[in-house]
């Protein structure tokens, strides 16, 4: 009789535990009252265009005067300080431009599948947000949707995305891996510029643009795969990328960027395709850790200090004739520094050209 005394309460106290999580549950994900929010009714459904709640953990209802919401207007929620997190119910199809910019207090969000568009500065400067999945169905993500959002760690971008606007995620600091959309072709200019942790980064096989600093100043990303579908990287793509030590840059490029690679100081192996055409202004400036470099046939034009400041590079083996160059390309790099050409090659002079060591290799 004790041990089923001792069982029947047992399970009684189980019960009631189980009981009281699903009502704390119930009760923590309960929809906010109409009451809170300000909001326009129209013909097809209810836009959210403020918030005057108590905050915490804001949960927006599905429908307000019998009609769905459908939208979350321009800066509803902006510089709302108390609310820790936010549901957003599905049949939401947009977020509109600074409708959570500078939540301070908000630590998670929750985006339905049926938003296609998240607005310029959604969510920028939510500075404690840690969690914002983004959902199959989402299209497109706006300037600065994320940016600042200091303790942001990792995102995956769904494969229905098929555009990020420029500055989305600059400032992430403490973002560290970053999946995106296999529907994605361009990366726009600063999308990720001074995540200073970004150590992965997966990209999409049908990638062909990455814009203007688009990862400048990731000072702890040590390596990424460029896809072979890649024809055009942008000035200073890679900034400041400190800790990146090999590129392999696709065939499909025809130009090296100003400053693509400028302060990479421990990027110690790259390859420049046989269809580079020219290699830009600083392109490989500071590049401190570079012994050797190899110049396919195909350059003609290589930029002012485009290899200043390398101050290992011993040599650099061209392939044909001798290009045209700017000022102070090589200029301090290692003091036996020595261009080595083909005896076949034209431009070249012996013992020197243009101030540098030279000798037929």
């Amino acid at each position: 009789m004790k041990i089923r005394g001792i069982i029947l309460i047992l399970t009684v106290a189980v019960i009631l535990t189980a009981a009281a999580l699903y009502i704390r549950f119930a009760w923590d994900n309960r929809a906010a009252p109409a009451s809170d929010f300000a909001y326009i009714v129209g013909g097809g459904g209810v836009i959210i265009t403020g918030y005057t709640g108590e905050g915490g953990a804001v949960v927006i209802p599905k429908k307000i005067e019998g009609k769905k919401v459908v939208g979350i207007g321009g800066e509803a929620f902006n510089n709302r300080n108390r609310i820790v997190s936010v549901t957003i119910p599905d049949g939401v199809r947009s977020i509109g431009n600074y409708a959570f910019y500078m939540c301070n207090d908000l630590t998670s969000v929750t985006i339905p599948g049926s938003a296609a568009y998240i607005g310029e500065s959604a969510f920028s400067s939510c500075t404690k947000l840690t969690a914002a999945e983004i959902p199959d169905g989402v299209i497109y993500i706006g300037e600065f949707a994320f940016a600042s959002c200091k303790n942001l760690t990792s995102v995956v971008i769904p494969n229905s995305v098929v555009g990020i606007g420029n500055y989305a995620f600059i400032g992430c600091e403490k973002l560290a891996s970053v999946k995106l959309s296999d529907s994605m072709t361009r990366i726009n200019a600063r999308v990720f510029m001074d995540c200073k942790q970004l150590t992965s980064v997966i990209l999409p096989n049908c990638l062909t643009y990455i814009g203007g600093e688009a990862f400048a100043g990731c000072v702890a990303l040590e390596d990424i795969a460029l896809p072979d579908s890649v024809q055009y990287i942008d000035n200073k793509a890679f900034r400041d990328c400190w800790s990146l030590t090999c590129v392999l840059i696709p065939g499909g490029v025809k130009n090296v960027a100003d400053g693509m690679f400028s302060g990479c100081t421990l990027l110690a192996l790259v390859n420049i395709p046989d269809n580079v055409k020219s290699i830009g202004n600083s392109a490989f400036v500071g590049c401190m850790n570079l012994t050797s470099v190899g110049i396919p046939d195909s350059v003609t034009y290589i930029g002012s200090g485009a290899f200043a400041g390398c101050a290992d590079l011993t040599s650099a083996y061209f392939e044909g004739d001798a290009p045209e160059i700017g000022e102070y390309v090589f200029f301090d790099t290692d003091p036996d520094f020595t261009i080595y050409y083909r005896e076949r090659a034209g431009g070249w002079t012996s013992p020197e050209w243009n101030g540098y060591k030279t000798a037929i290799w």
